[in-house]
């Protein structure tokens, strides 16, 4: 496998998980902006995302009702729920599970 490949497949990985991501940074930095929320992505995770892919996800978790919005259009500043706080324990709760479950994937072609 090429480095290419593997920045990919690394890339793949990370927005499989970018609610989650989105809903820790939020716990940690409550009341911030789309665009804060992209800049710390960014900077925690060195890799540049795409402001649509960010902003989806975020639209996505508002409308599951695990982030909040307040403000208007010109300025919106998103938080975690007390629905998003649950999935983001009940996901936390689930690591081992997801980590197996990886390995278990990977293990076959080692």
């Amino acid at each position: 496998m090429k480095l290419q490949d593997n920045d990919d497949l690394e890339t793949r990985i990370i927005k499989t998980f970018l609610d989650i991501l989105i809903l820790k940074y939020l716990k940690k930095s409550p009341l911030n902006s789309g665009y804060q929320i992209l800049q710390n992505l960014h900077g925690a995770l060195n890799m540049p995302f795409s402001p649509a892919t960010v902003y989806h996800a975020i639209y996505i978790l508002e409308r599951k009702n695990l982030i909040k919005c307040h403000g208007d259009e010109n300025g919106r500043i998103y938080a975690l729920t007390d629905q998003g706080e649950r999935t983001l324990k009940s996901t936390a709760d689930s690591s081992i599970k997801i980590q197996t479950l990886v390995d278990t994937i990977l293990s076959e072609h080692k």
